[in-house]
């Protein structure tokens, strides 16, 4: 009778064990998902960043005039105030 009863408190721990182990995996999986699927953004961010500069630079090479420094292209916003900027002769350092 105690065999018994030691069997089924040892099978109550094992099936613990399992569940934790289980609940714990399934934690690291999801965790692992959200990284991934965060590395995988900033990846495209990046390549979308190249690719941006790339083609400000082929504009650049094809249309024969000199550049001061090579920058990236800017929102519409960024524009407007440096275009502004050169019209009142206030020129970025």
């Amino acid at each position: 009778m105690f065999e018994q009863f030691k069997a089924s408190r040892r099978l109550k721990d094992v099936e613990e064990r399992l569940e934790t182990v289980e609940r714990d995996f399934k934690r690291l999986r999801l965790e692992w998902e959200d990284s991934y699927d965060k590395l995988r953004t900033l990846m495209q961010r990046i390549a979308k960043r190249a690719q941006a500069v790339e083609k400000a630079q082929e504009t650049a090479n094809e249309s024969d005039i000199p550049s001061e420094s090579p920058s990236l292209p800017l929102d519409p916003v960024s524009a407007r105030i440096l275009a502004r900027r050169n019209r009142l002769g206030r020129l970025p350092q």
